[in-house]
């Protein structure tokens, strides 16, 4: 598919204002190209009362940005026409085309009837990509929404036409002050779910939060992926190894064999530890803070993310595995007397 011209939806006055009127001419003049390249092709594809289908060659020449733009600017400049299905007015009320002086240049001007047949390909066309919309997001009000760490749907009208596709409009929201509903700042940061591609876009260019009933399954196989933690765990009596665990407090639990205890080693690492280790008489595994303390059981050193737990880099993992590398003999008389000293727990 050949590389389309950028639409330029904005008005001319706002085009003057952030110095781009070049780039509103543009589109402009483009706008008024496709409109006559629609007009010659229902000329040239009606015949016997018939128009025969059209409307994929424009949208291959123009994109499907472009052509929405043009088609529901028609039906706007004569939505007192009742020659257009109400329809396909619903359709166009939802396109936000500035008012201007200029948009009858931009107007088909073939038979309103054959006009109306023509939206309806285009827009046959546009349903058989199967992109997601706004009824596949949740109920709740998107002004409303932090999209922090949340799947969003991406209004497919950002894309090029060769992404727009289901998989492309997945985009994990990974922070920026776009994501917090009350900002005044409107970049989302994150990655697109199907390749990882880290980048970002603007608050508004989301349609919203993907329900997860219709969140396909290689998504949510992916999610639960990236869910997992890379640790480096910690028995007594062996040798530390490298594992993953899922980000979940009942797999962090269950490694370490109950409620988990949390203590810091000051370097952007935690350790994670039974926190009744020790009252229930596990075996001493290693010493900590230069030996001032005593870990019963088995711990796993994981990464620090503010309020969340991350995954290890490589250099952190080394650091580890050195520091832990050697089991230590530790007696229980050792471990009870170790019972006084305090950790923070969370």
């Amino acid at each position: 598919m050949s590389e389309h011209k950028s639409l330029y939806i904005y008005s001319l006055s706002e085009a003057v204002r952030n110095n781009e009127k070049d780039l509103w001419r543009e589109s402009y003049k483009e706008n008024c190209d496709c409109a006559r390249a629609i007009e010659k092709a229902i000329a040239e594809n009606y015949r016997n009362n018939v128009l025969n289908d059209c409307a994929q060659p424009i949208i291959e020449k123009y994109g499907f940005n472009r052509v929405n733009w043009v088609l529901a600017n028609t039906v706007l400049q004569n939505k007192e026409d009742g020659r257009f299905s109400e329809d396909n007015k619903r359709w166009a009320r939802a396109f936000h085309i500035p008012r201007e002086d200029v948009n009858w240049h931009f107007s088909v001007e073939s038979h309103p009837g054959l006009t109306n047949l023509f939206i309806g390909q285009a827009r046959n066309t546009w349903q058989g990509l199967g992109l997601f919309d706004r009824t596949h997001c949740v109920s709740e009000k998107d002004s409303e929404t932090d999209y922090t760490n949340k799947v969003l749907i991406l209004d497919p009208s950002v894309l090029k036409d060769d992404y727009k596709t289901p998989d492309d409009q997945l985009f994990l929201a990974k922070g920026g002050f776009g994501c917090h509903p009350n900002s005044r700042g409107r970049k989302v940061f994150g990655q697109f779910l199907k390749d990882g591609e880290e980048t970002h876009f603007y608050r508004e260019d989301f349609i919203g939060v993907i329900d997860e009933k219709h969140l396909p399954n290689w998504a949510a196989e992916k999610l639960n992926a990236d869910k997992k933690l890379t640790v480096v765990m910690v028995e007594p009596h062996k040798a530390p190894y490298v594992t993953e665990i899922n980000d979940e407090l009942s797999a962090l639990q269950k490694a370490v064999g109950g409620y988990i205890e949390v203590v810091g080693n000051g370097d952007g690492t935690l350790i994670i530890c039974n926190e009744e280790g020790k009252l229930k008489g596990l075996e001493g595994n290693r010493r900590i803070h230069d030996g001032a303390s005593i870990i019963a059981g088995t711990f796993f050193v994981v990464g620090e993310d503010g309020e969340n737990f991350r995954s290890l880099t490589d250099s952190e993992t080394v650091k580890y595995m050195e520091r832990f590398a050697e089991p230590e003999d530790i007696s229980q008389d050792e471990v009870k007397s170790d019972m006084g000293i305090t950790f923070y727990s969370m």
